[in-house]
């Protein structure tokens, strides 16, 4: 689709906060930048309640040249930022951040909407949002912990599919179980 087509297949709110942001004058620079991207993702993990990876893991997704970052600015301040990865031809949002302090410049539906015109003018067919709440009865339950998240994802128009998801293949049980045990501990804080 071309970028009417897309737009138009939005819900109008989507569209209406992509052109608000237009008209804020925000800057959308494509530029790795780790200490501006781990600044943001702390006050999101902090306010959103979830914990993260650690810095290491996101310097190494940003070392790799098949990832993008995307950063919105109000003159200097970065107040959200955008993590793609473009492999074959699906273009994936993997991470987004942002100051709550700056949420009326609707920066996020700026940088979906800088993403999804990359992924296009990089070749690609689909645009993946990587995950939504599930889906049950043509709706999601509005009392899941992705519920905003997945109302501000499919706000974009794009049709949710379903894929088998990822497993684990275990080669070494006594190693999987302590990883395990490793993994619902770090739930708890």
């Amino acid at each position: 689709k071309n970028e009417e087509e897309l737009l138009a297949g939005m819900h109008q709110k989507a569209r209406y906060n992509i052109h608000l942001a237009e008209k804020k004058d925000l800057q959308i620079k494509n530029e790795k930048n780790l200490e501006v991207f781990w600044s943001l993702m702390n006050k999101t993990g902090s306010r959103d309640k979830f914990s993260l990876h650690h810095k290491k893991h996101y310097e190494k997704v940003l070392q790799s040249p098949t990832v993008f970052q995307l950063t919105a600015y109000e003159n200097t301040k970065p107040v959200a930022c955008a993590v793609f990865v473009c492999f074959g031809n699906t273009f994936t949002y993997l991470y987004g951040a942002s100051d709550h302090e700056y949420r009326n410049l609707m920066a996020p539906y700026l940088l979906q909407w800088s993403g999804i015109k990359i992924g296009k003018s990089s070749s690609c067919q689909w645009y993946d949002f990587f995950g939504i709440a599930p889906l049950t009865n043509g709706g999601y339950n509005p009392r899941h912990q992705y519920a905003g998240v997945t109302r501000f994802k499919l706000g974009f128009g794009g049709v949710p599919n379903q894929a088998p998801g990822t497993f684990d293949l275990v080669i070494d049980k006594n190693k999987f179980k302590f990883y395990s045990f490793l993994r619902k501990l770090r739930r708890l804080f």
